[in-house]
C-alpha cells in the first residue's frame, strides 16, 4: 500500500515532534528524580555533622567567597582575552576583472528570465 507523499510528510513531522516531546519529558522526570535523591543525601550528611541552623550560617559565607573567587577568575580571563584579541580581516576586494567576469556569469544563467 503506497502512501501519498503529501500525507507522509505531516505524519513524519508529527512522529518526530512526538518523539522529541516524550524524550524531553523523560529527561525532565529523570533530572527531577536525581535532584530529589541528591537533596536527601546532602540533608542526611549535614544532619550528622552539625545542627541545621549552624550549617546554614556557615554555608552562606562559603557560597559568597566562591562567587567572589569565580568573579575574579572571570575578570582575569576577560582581561587576557582583551589583551590578546586579534582582528580577522575578510578577503580582499575582488579586482575589476573578477567583478566583470562574475557579472557575465550571472547574466548567462539560463534560470534568469
Amino acid at each position: 500500500m503506497a502512501v501519498n507523499s503529501a500525507v507522509s510528510g505531516p505524519i513524519v513531522s508529527v512522529i518526530g515532534i512526538g518523539t522529541v516531546f516524550v524524550a524531553l519529558s523523560l529527561l525532565v522526570a529523570v533530572l527531577s528524580l536525581l535532584a530529589k535523591i541528591l537533596n536527601k543525601q546532602e540533608a542526611a550528611e549535614s544532619d550528622g555533622r552539625a545542627e541545621p541552623g549552624q550549617a546554614a550560617t556557615e554555608a552562606a559565607p562559603a557560597a559568597a567567597t566562591d562567587q567572589d573567587e569565580l568573579l575574579r577568575v572571570a575578570l582575569a580571563a576577560y582581561g587576557l582575552h582583551q589583551r590578546y584579541r586579534h582582528s580577522v580581516r575578510g578577503p580582499a576586494a575582488p579586482s575589476a576583472w573578477a567583478l566583470a567576469g562574475r557579472a557575465r556569469q550571472v547574466m548567462r544563467d539560463p534560470r534568469r528570465g
